[in-house]
């Protein structure tokens, strides 16, 4: 009795398992799942990126084409001799190179921020994707792997145990219906005789 009632919590053991692997399973897929909506988010915010930058590079290009106008004709003032000012020049391509600077530089940290965010998804993703089984439910199954071992070479050794006796039973069993045979053939001889 005790063996079906081991086999019974073996069975209990690994349905509690195949649960547990369920649900993780189901964890696993919700964090991918999570990982995916990263992933498009991080793609929506570098497409409005992209946008803001390109507004960015027109708003810049139209300061400088409005700038290079303006150089043009503070140079082409300049070519005549006595009008040439050297410090409105020089304050004229300063303030073309401040003007890209300020411009240029949120979006490059900006950009350098989200390339950051995207090698960071991608690494994770890829760490999600090495992991096989969580520890605590591979250490469950190998515990499981080895009870079901203990068990199968239990019940093989009590089969073995068990065949034994069947062949002794089988043996001695042979023996004693061969004697009583024995001595209901007599006593059907005797009692024909007798008759």
């Amino acid at each position: 009795m005790t063996e079906p009632r081991r086999d019974t919590e073996l069975a209990s053991k690994i349905a509690t398992v195949e649960t547990g692997l369920v649900d993780l399973k189901a964890r696993v897929d919700k964090d991918f799942q999570e990982l995916e909506q990263d992933i498009g988010s991080v793609s929506r915010e570098m497409r409005s990126l992209a946008e803001h930058t390109n507004n960015k590079i027109a708003e810049l290009g139209a300061t400088l084409s409005k700038s290079i106008d303006s150089l043009r004709e503070k140079l082409s003032e300049a070519t005549k001799p006595a009008k040439f000012d050297t410090q409105t020049a020089v304050a004229v391509i300063l303030l073309v190179i401040a003007i890209g600077t300020l411009v240029l530089r949120p979006m490059q940290r900006d950009d350098k921020r989200l390339e950051d965010r995207i090698v960071e998804c991608e690494h994770n993703s890829r760490e999600h994707e090495k992991l096989t089984l969580h520890p605590v439910g591979k250490q469950r199954i190998d515990a499981l792997e080895i009870s079901l071992r203990e068990a199968t070479h239990q019940n093989d050794k009590n089969l073995m145990q068990l065949q034994a006796q069947f062949d002794d039973i089988k043996i001695r069993g042979v023996q004693v219906t061969q004697e009583r045979l024995g001595i209901l053939e007599h006593d059907m001889k005797r009692l024909n005789k007798e008759q």
